[in-house]
């Protein structure tokens, strides 16, 4: 039983953008009367888009936090739940973050010795462990994973 669950998805700005720009990729491939840049188009333009609107339309970032520790899941990046026993945890704590300057943006990042699990948002679930290592897990409902936090982790 878990006492803190929280699924997160993308924005869904950013999928009616990418949306947009599928059907405007797709207006400008069937109006293309010559080959190459109907072959253009397609490869360089659609393709990639497609391939990112269903990444974010699919990826979502699962937080579970009980007596056994933290777990992770972040399909299509990561099926399998990542288990983080409360043992292995020097410090954990609630924090505000800059995404953009310590990761480079939301996703499955990776920074010097730490990784970041976000979709949107500058707070997270900081974990440092034992090993040195940094994670940081993004949270919309910040009051609530600090009072789970604060009750599990070992002072």
């Amino acid at each position: 039983m878990y006492n803190y669950i929280e699924h997160q998805k993308f924005s869904k700005w950013i999928s009616f953008t990418l949306g947009i720009l599928t059907v405007l990729m797709i207006y400008l491939t069937i109006k293309s009367h010559n080959t190459v840049v109907f072959l253009k188009i397609l490869l360089f333009g659609l393709v990639p888009i497609v391939l990112l609107l269903l990444l974010f339309l699919t990826a979502s970032l699962k937080t579970c936090l009980d007596k056994e520790g933290i777990k992770i899941k972040f399909p299509p990046f990561r099926f399998r739940y990542l288990k983080i026993s409360w043992n292995e945890i020097e410090h954990c704590q609630v924090r505000k973050y800059r995404p953009m300057l310590e990761y480079v943006g939301w996703g499955l990042r990776y920074g010097v010795r730490s990784k970041a699990y976000s979709v949107g948002g500058n707070t997270g679930i900081e974990i440092l462990l034992r090993n040195g290592k940094r994670i940081i897990i993004g949270t919309q409902r910040a009051e609530e994973a600090k009072k789970m936090v604060n009750q599990f982790v070992k002072k």
